[in-house]
């Protein structure tokens, strides 16, 4: 049993269901500040890739939305219409599954950073486990809902518990109940810190749009970074390699020179929505 959190996720023994992944270790206290403040260090040597590859992901999964309003505009539909809302619906699908898919890249990138690696702009189209990520964003999302309707409240809970549940299915290769069960025995005594980390996200993605919404391309790929740093700790799953230079085991400017761009992402509409994603076209969460 883990002395930091006795309720923390089961081993790898139980959850690992590829016997090729590392085993799950003990849980590691964690902070969103302390999260944050690390993820802010490795967006900055890794802005480029992380930021176009958020920039993608919004693009393309808002493009589909965008289809109503030009057939309205050819005369092909007309306004408000049976045909309208839908098209709008389809639409609407296809741009969640396209930005379910890049948002799986998205993970994968995240997780591939934080654990010392240097993403390539290719991590954010790779599809493994993208089919269960769908179905785990899907049946997350119904969950959340579901909750938000039964007096809101316990709506909140479950998205508190649910936190890492799109973390384990990109990570551990687990299907959507596992990976839901997972999340929520890891939150088990720490969802009023995942609250935490919901209200610091959004106040960064207030600061991100006073920017003139420019902000928010950085803010995406450092909540996401976050959010990845957060999931290592709570599971096991292998916390970010310590460096020197940053609170005494974060990270730290590289060798022999400090931080900054070479030679020299933010939030969709759904900012603080279900961790798993919700139905829509944009990224939900982040």
């Amino acid at each position: 049993m883990n002395p930091y959190n006795p309720y923390a996720a089961p081993s790898a023994e139980r959850m690992g269901p590829d016997a090729g992944l590392p085993p799950l270790g003990a849980p590691q206290p964690w902070s969103a500040t302390d999260s944050v403040s690390q993820a802010w260090n490795i967006y900055k040597i890794h802005w480029a890739p992380l930021t176009i590859g958020y920039f993608v992901l919004l693009l393309l999964g808002s493009l589909p939305g965008q289809i109503p309003n030009v057939l309205v505009g050819v005369g092909a539909l007309g306004e408000k219409s049976g045909g309208y809302y839908a098209v709008m619906f389809g639409t609407q699908v296809i741009g969640w599954i396209i930005t379910s898919f890049l948002s799986a890249g998205f993970i994968r990138a995240a997780l591939k950073t934080v654990r010392g690696e240097t993403p390539a702009f290719g991590d954010f189209f790779s599809g493994p486990s993208f089919l269960n990520y769908l179905a785990t964003s899907f049946l997350t999302s119904i969950v959340v809902i579901v909750g938000c309707l039964c007096l809101i409240v316990p709506g909140i809970i479950a998205s508190l518990g649910l936190f890492n549940a799109p973390f384990y299915c990109i990570d551990r290769k687990m299907g959507p109940i596992e990976a839901m069960k997972a999340s929520w025995e890891s939150t088990d005594g720490q969802k009023g810190d995942v609250f935490v980390f919901y209200l610091l996200q959004f106040a960064i993605s207030l600061a991100g749009m006073a920017a003139c919404c420019v902000g928010l391309f950085a803010v995406g790929p450092i909540v996401m970074l976050a959010h990845a740093i957060v999931y290592m700790k709570m599971s096991g799953a292998g916390a970010p390699p310590p460096q020197q230079g940053f609170g005494g085991g974060g990270y730290g400017p590289p060798p022999g020179g400090g931080y900054g761009p070479p030679g020299g992402y933010g939030g969709p509409p759904s900012f603080g929505g279900p961790p798993a994603g919700g139905f829509g076209g944009g990224p939900p969460g982040y």
